[in-house]
């Protein structure tokens, strides 16, 4: 439906149309008013010779009055218009796929996120990570053509362009994982895994032509930007995981929970500031623990730092990487990691935070019980009672984390 309402938006909803639309008001209450003196030459004469600051107003108001409906059309189904919101019909594409599975109350249900490696007591690999720091991505040809045509659909968000980490390939051999990493920006993230399923040029859409199924493409031979993101789970020292609501100015999953600590690495964190590459999984690790005391500002404050330096995350913290479905393949590491504060700690650090750098995200506690007791439902997971809505990878994967806390 929100599909339906984003390209009815785009092709009707113009200043045009909501002037003619005023116009047409104004002549019918015209008439209505002059309706015991029904004169229609007259009437239609003094509509058409209204003063010129008339006309001027008119068009000031159809104008004021596209963008506030325009806005509130398109930031409602944004979302929707660019990738598909319904797991059923996602997974259907991607039947060789091999989809996350949760077992809940004995019953076995799957999400669309395809499992390249999960932690398990007989499986801790060893990591390498080779990183081709001067390569960098280059979206297809057809995608470079339509750029600006593709990115229009993000207008509605607040983003920002900046260098991420590419997962190029993904190579596990008997108890080692390689991973292959290289360099893109995240507007190219935007075009590619970002805007799945989003109608442009002459109808054709990312998924049908990059990722049509019925498996998802090797990394090695992937043509998506595929962006190296991430979903971190965080209890405190009293025992309470911390959930994120999204604000509406996100790219995708506007108005929904997710992890604590989500997005891209930053570069700087994990490189090595010499040789600017990643030269291990302990950089990876590194980045995480910073990442995780930046976004939850715990470090706000200087007689923290002992309490910080007990943080730990090492790869025993990893859960698993996976490959989003939604997102045409768009890899995503999964950690567990618990931090020596406590939930009304980590909320007075992080109400002091600018929230103009983290798109004013707002924190929500679920206590240790009420998260291993947690239950699907068709739109989100319930908690103590309470409905939190989130995409469908998102509640797989927190489900998917019962197993280890």
């Amino acid at each position: 439906m929100k599909r339906k309402i984003y390209y009815w938006t785009k092709k009707y909803v113009t200043q045009e149309t909501i002037r003619n639309a005023i116009v047409l008001i104004f002549t019918i209450a015209c008439i209505y008013v002059n309706k015991d003196t029904l004169n229609i030459r007259k009437i239609l004469s003094e509509a058409t010779e209204s003063s010129i600051f008339s006309t001027i107003l008119l068009l000031v108001i159809a104008t004021l009055l596209f963008q506030f409906i325009s806005n509130v059309l398109l930031k409602y189904s944004e979302d929707d218009a660019k990738i598909y919101s319904s797991a059923d019909k996602i997974m259907q594409k991607y039947p060789l796929a091999k989809a996350l599975t949760v077992t809940v109350e004995n019953k076995e249900c799957k999400y669309p996120m395809e499992e390249l490696w999960a932690k398990a007591e007989n499986n801790n690999p060893i990591f390498e990570v080779i990183d081709d720091e001067k390569s960098f991505y280059q979206p297809p040809a057809q995608i470079s053509k339509h750029f600006d045509e593709i990115y229009e659909a993000h207008a509605k968000s607040i983003v920002y362009n900046r260098i991420n980490i590419r997962l190029k390939d993904f190579v596990e051999e008997s108890n080692k994982i390689t991973l292959y990493t290289e360099r893109v920006k995240f507007y190219d993230t935007l075009v590619t895994n970002r805007a799945m399923d989003l109608k442009w040029g002459d109808g054709y859409t990312v998924r049908e032509l990059y990722e049509p199924g019925p498996f998802f493409t090797p990394l090695k031979e992937s043509k998506l930007a595929n962006h190296l993101g991430g979903n971190g789970l965080v209890e405190t020292s009293d025992g309470f995981f911390a959930l994120m609501k999204n604000p509406i100015t996100v790219s995708i999953e506007k108005n929904m929970y997710n992890f604590a600590v989500t997005g891209p690495l930053k570069i700087e964190d994990t490189i090595n500031k010499d040789s600017h590459r990643i030269e291990s999984i302990d950089d990876i690790c590194s980045a995480l623990r910073k990442k995780v005391i930046k976004d939850l500002n715990l470090g706000a404050e200087a007689n923290n730092k002992g309490s910080i330096e007990k943080i730990k995350l090492t790869q025993d913290n990893l859960l698993g990487i996976y490959r989003d479905m939604a997102e045409g393949g768009k890899p995503h590491y999964l950690y567990y990691v618990k931090i020596p504060f406590s939930a009304k700690a980590v909320d007075d650090l992080y109400n002091k935070m600018d929230k103009s750098a983290t798109d004013s995200r707002k924190i929500t506690w679920i206590n240790r019980k009420d998260f291993l007791n947690g239950k699907p439902y068709d739109k989100g997971i319930i908690y103590g009672g309470k409905k939190y809505k989130m995409v469908d990878s998102t509640i797989g994967l927190l489900l998917k984390c019962k197993e280890y806390v």
